[in-house]
């Protein structure tokens, strides 16, 4: 969560959506595992994730995140990805200097 919202300020998006929406998950364990970076990248780019998701053709409902302020669209896939491009970068920066101490 943290690193979505540091990686999402770098790209111009919401940082504090990033951080506010990614506690809220922070806290709650395991089973929440996947929703905390969901929530954060959804406050990251004021969109709308979760609610109704298909796994192997199963519909799995789970909770909504996201302030919901922007349609969600294409160009928000490619957000995503530098987001995450850009949080992959700062965790092995990270972990080498973690290493190095």
């Amino acid at each position: 969560s943290f690193l979505i919202g540091v990686s999402g300020g770098v790209c111009g998006k919401d940082f504090a959506g990033a951080f506010r929406w990614g506690f809220r998950y922070f806290l709650r364990g395991p089973e929440c595992n996947s929703r905390l970076p969901e929530a954060a990248m959804a406050g990251a780019l004021g969109v709308q994730l979760g609610g109704t998701n298909y796994y192997q053709s199963a519909a799995c409902f789970g909770p909504l995140f996201g302030d919901n302020r922007f349609q969600l669209n294409m160009k928000h896939i490619g957000d995503s990805i530098r987001i995450t491009y850009i949080c992959s970068g700062l965790a092995v920066i990270l972990g080498m200097v973690y290493v190095a101490h």
